[in-house]
C-alpha cells in the first residue's frame, strides 16, 4: 500500500472515530446513535466514490479494468454479512419505517429460512447461504447496508463465482483493495468509537441479529442501556485486534471533552514510572524490600505513596510487624507532606492495600487512617462532586437500582462467585455492571448475560465515574474493593446513597465512601464488628450463591508428568503468600509425619522465592511448581491426597473445587471472615470434622487417613452450589437500606 494511502487511511481512521466520539457523547440517544451511523456511511460513501471515479476513469483510457459489479449480480451476497450492533439497529429501523406490510412478512420468511440454513453452522466464512434482504437479485437495504458490503467490488466476476461454487477455495475476492481499506478503516473507526462509549463493538451475523430485533421492542434503547440482547447473533473472531486485552489497553481515544482534557487519567506518567523503576525492580522482581526502600529518597507522591508498600511474603514473624510500622510512618509521612493532588491520584493505581490483609492481623486502624488520608488529600480536593453524599431517591413505581463494579469482571477468584448474587436478583431489582479493567475474558461474557445492564467502562477514571453517578444507582456494590489499585481509586468515589463491599475484599476498607460490608453468618467470628468500619450485613449461611460450573477441561497428566513422585503428596492450592513464618512448624511436623512432600506454586520472587527461602530453612520437604494452567490446576487437586487449608487466610474457591473432586480440606480458622472461608464451606458439605481444634489438631487431621475419611464420608459438594437463600437476604437488605421513611 502507497505511503501517502496508507496516511491518509490513518488520517481517516481516526477523523470518523472523533467524529463518532463527539455525536455520542453528545447525544447518547436513538436519535443520536442513527445520526452518527448516518454519517459515518456518507463519509465511507463519499471516500469510495473517489475510487471509482479513478478506476472508470483509467479504464476509460485503457489503462485498468472496470467494475465486473452489475444489478442482479449477486454472488457476494450469498455469504454471512458481519456488521456492528448499531449498523443491524439502524437496519431493523429502516426496515420498521420503508417496508410495507407485505414486505415485512415476506421479510420475515426470509429470515426463517436463512436461520434454517446457516444451522449451526461453526465455520461462518464457508456460508454460501442468501442473504435475507437480497431480493429479486437486489439489495433492499443497500441505502443503509453495512460498511463489510460497503467495502465490495470486483473487476473479476469469474473469481467471485468461483468462491461461491467452491466455499473451501482458498482464494481472496476480487475486491478493489483501495474500497476494501476504506471501509475497513471506517469500519475499525466506530468500533473503536464504540469501545471508548462504553458500548458493545462487536460484530453480529446480520440474519439471526435481524430475526432477534424484529421480535424486540425499544432494541436501540436497550442497546444503550448495556442490555445484552444481541448475544446470540455475536460472531468472535480469534484474531479480532478490538477485543485483545493488550491491544486494548494502548488504545487512545480520538475525542475528549474540555473537563476530561484538564482532569488526572488515573494512570502514571512515563516520569512516575521512571522514579520508582528501581524500587520496582528490586520489590517486586528480587524480592529485596529494604533494598528497595532505598531507592525512594524523594518527596514526589510517587515515591512517597510507593513507600506504603509492604511485602506480600515475610522470612520471620518480626517481619511482619516491622513492615506494618514501616508502612504506617509512610502514611503518615506522606499525610504532612504538600503534594499534587492530581499526581497523586494518577499513582495510586501503583498501591494495592489488600497486601496488608495478608500479614494475618487485625487491619481496621490502619485501613481507616489509610482510606480517610487519601480520601482528604485526594480525592476531596480534585473531585468534590463526585465525592458529596447522595440523598436516598423513593423507588415507588419503579425497579430498585443496584451496580456492581470492579476492575476484575472477568474469570477472577475477587469477582467471579458474584455472578450468582447477579443472576439471581427478585424481579424488582434492576442489576447493572461496570467492566472498569483493561480487558474481557469469555466470563466477562457471562457477566455481561447475566445483568439488566453491562458497561465496559474504558475511558479516564474520572470520566468514567461521571458516567456511572449519571445513572442514578440506589446501591453500588463493589465485589472487591481494595483487590487492586484501579478499584481502590473507584472504591473513594460516591456513586449511590448505599455502597457496599462484599466477601471479595476479605478486610475492611476504612473507606468512608463504604456503608455496609456484606458478608456471611457462617464465617465471621463472634466480635466481627469490631474488624470492619462498615456497618457488617451476615447473610446466610456462606453468604454466596457460587454458580455451578460448567464441565471444565481437566489436564490428561500423571503425577510423574508434573514431575512428582509416585507417593502420597499433600497440596497447598493456594498462593504462597497466604504462608505465614509462624506456621511454617506445621508443615514441617505434617510432612516428616507422613514422609510425603508439600506441594505448592512458585510465584513472583516477592512471594515464591521468599517462602522458599524460608522453608528450605526450615527443613521443610517441599516440592515447588511453577505456575500451571487452569486445567492442569485441576488435575493436580484430582491427585492430591489432603489440600492443605492456610491458617489466618483460608481457602475459597479453591476449597469448593477441591470438595467437589472428593479431596479433604484441612483447615483451621482464625479470628477473621478470611480465616473462616473453608470453615464455613466444610460445615454446608458436612464435613466440619476437617477443621481443626487447635494446631495439633490440624496436623493430626492431616496426617490420619482415616479420621480424614470418616470426616469427608457424608461429604455433599451439591450443597455449596446455587444456595439462593443468601440472594433472597441480600435483595431484602436493599429494599430496607433504600427505603425512604
Amino acid at each position: 500500500m502507497p505511503e501517502a494511502f496508507s496516511a491518509r487511511l490513518q488520517n481517516l481512521t481516526k477523523s470518523v472515530e472523533a467524529e463518532a466520539e463527539s455525536g455520542l457523547r453528545q447525544n447518547r440517544s436513538a436519535a443520536g446513535l442513527t445520526q452518527v451511523i448516518r454519517k459515518i456511511d456518507l463519509i465511507a460513501d463519499e471516500e469510495i466514490g473517489r475510487i471509482h471515479t479513478r478506476i472508470a476513469e483509467a479504464a476509460e483510457q485503457g489503462n485498468g479494468k472496470n467494475f465486473d459489479c452489475e444489478p442482479g449480480c449477486v454472488w457476494c451476497c450469498h455469504r454471512t454479512v458481519y456488521a456492528t450492533i448499531p449498523e443491524a439497529l439502524i437496519i431493523d429501523v429502516h426496515v420498521a419505517n420503508h417496508f410495507s406490510d407485505g414486505e415485512k412478512m415476506a421479510l420475515d420468511g426470509r429470515v426463517d429460512e436463512y436461520l434454517k440454513a446457516i444451522g449451526s453452522q461453526s465455520d461462518l466464512s464457508k456460508s454460501r447461504v442468501a442473504c435475507p434482504f437480497l431480493v429479486n437479485g437486489l439489495c433492499s437495504i443497500y441505502e443503509v447496508r453495512p460498511l463489510t458490503c460497503r467495502g465490495l467490488n470486483s473487476i473479476n466476476v469469474k473469481t467471485c463465482i468461483d468462491i461461491y461454487n467452491n466455499p473451501d477455495l482458498a482464494m481472496a475476492r476480487a475486491r478493489v483493495p483501495a474500497q476494501d481499506a476504506i471501509a475497513e478503516a471506517v469500519l475499525m473507526a466506530e468500533r473503536t468509537a464504540l469501545f471508548f462509549e462504553a458500548m458493545d463493538n462487536r460484530l453480529v451475523d446480520l440474519g439471526r441479529a435481524s430475526h432477534i430485533l424484529r421480535q424486540a421492542e425499544t432494541p436501540i434503547e436497550s442497546y444503550l442501556n448495556g442490555r445484552d440482547e444481541l448475544a446470540s447473533a455475536k460472531v468472535y473472531f480469534p484474531k479480532d485486534p478490538l477485543l485483545a486485552p493488550e491491544i486494548q489497553r494502548n488504545l487512545q481515544s480520538a475525542f475528549k471533552t474540555d473537563l476530561e482534557k484538564s482532569q488526572p487519567t488515573g494512570e502514571p506518567t512515563q516520569n512516575d514510572l521512571a522514579r520508582v523503576s528501581a524500587f520496582g525492580n528490586l520489590f517486586y522482581a528480587k524480592g529485596e524490600f529494604s533494598k528497595a526502600m532505598e531507592t525512594l529518597r524523594g518527596k514526589s507522591a510517587v515515591e512517597l505513596i510507593a513507600k506504603m508498600n509492604v511485602p506480600s511474603s515475610y522470612g520471620s514473624e518480626d517481619e511482619i510487624h516491622y513492615w506494618r510500622g514501616h508502612a504506617t510512618a509512610a502514611l503518615r509521612e506522606f499525610a504532612a507532606v504538600d503534594v499534587n493532588p492530581e499526581d497523586a491520584f494518577n499513582v495510586l493505581s501503583m498501591q494495592v492495600p489488600l497486601t496488608m490483609a495478608y500479614q494475618g492481623l487485625d487491619d481496621k486502624s490502619f485501613m481507616k487512617e489509610y482510606s480517610e488520608t487519601l480520601f482528604a488529600k485526594v480525592h476531596a480536593k480534585l473531585f468534590p462532586r463526585l465525592v458529596e453524599p447522595i440523598d436516598l431517591r423513593p423507588i415507588k413505581g419503579r425497579r430498585l437500582r443496584v451496580g456492581y463494579l470492579s476492575q476484575h469482571i472477568r474469570y477472577h477468584s475477587g469477582t467471579r462467585w458474584a455472578l450468582g448474587w447477579i443472576g439471581n436478583h427478585c424481579a424488582d431489582i434492576e442489576s447493572y455492571v461496570f467492566n472498569v479493567g483493561y480487558g474481557e475474558d469469555p466470563f466477562s461474557r457471562k457477566f455481561q448475560q447475566e445483568a439488566d445492564h453491562y458497561f465496559f467502562l474504558t475511558r479516564s477514571i474520572p470520566e468514567n465515574a461521571r458516567f456511572i453517578k449519571s445513572l442514578e444507582l440506589d446501591v453500588l456494590i463493589m465485589p472487591d474493593a481494595h483487590a487492586s489499585a484501579r478499584n481502590l481509586q473507584y472504591s473513594l468515589f460516591r456513586f449511590a446513597p448505599i455502597q457496599c463491599c462484599a466477601w471479595g475484599q476479605a478486610m475492611t476498607t476504612g473507606a468512608p465512601t463504604m456503608d455496609y460490608f456484606l458478608s456471611s453468618e457462617m464465617m465471621e467470628p463472634e466480635n466481627a464488628q469490631d474488624q470492619y468500619t462498615e456497618k457488617l450485613v451476615l447473610l446466610p449461611n456462606s453468604g454466596v450463591c457460587y454458580p455451578r460450573p460448567a464441565n471444565e477441561r481437566i489436564a490428561d497428566l500423571s503425577r510423574s508428568q508434573f514431575g512428582l513422585p509416585e507417593e502420597p503428596f499433600l497440596y497447598i492450592a493456594q498462593s504462597a503468600v497466604k504462608c505465614l513464618p509462624q506456621f511454617d512448624y506445621l508443615y514441617k511436623e505434617i510432612s516428616d509425619r507422613m514422609n510425603a512432600p508439600i506441594v505448592i506454586h512458585e510465584h513472583r520472587a516477592d512471594i515464591g522465592g521468599v517462602v522458599k527461602k524460608r522453608f528450605e530453612k526450615a527443613g521443610i520437604r517441599t516440592h515447588w511448581l511453577p505456575f500451571v494452567s487452569r486445567p492442569e490446576f485441576l488435575r493436580l487437586m484430582q491427585l492430591c491426597d489432603v489440600s492443605l487449608d492456610t491458617p489466618v487466610w483460608s481457602g475459597g474457591h479453591t476449597t469448593i473445587e477441591a470438595l467437589t473432586y472428593g479431596k479433604p480440606v484441612v483447615t483451621l480458622p482464625g479470628p477473621f471472615m478470611r480465616s473462616r472461608q473453608s470453615y464455613a464451606f466444610l460445615q454446608i458439605a458436612g464435613a466440619e470434622g476437617l477443621i481443626a481444634k487447635d494446631p495439633e489438631d490440624y496436623i493430626s487431621l492431616a496426617t490420619d487417613r482415616g479420621r480424614r475419611q470418616a470426616a469427608s464420608a457424608n461429604l455433599n459438594a451439591d450443597a455449596l452450589y446455587e444456595d439462593k437463600t443468601c440472594v433472597l437476604a441480600l435483595d431484602e437488605f436493599l429494599r430496607r437500606a433504600t427505603s425512604v421513611s
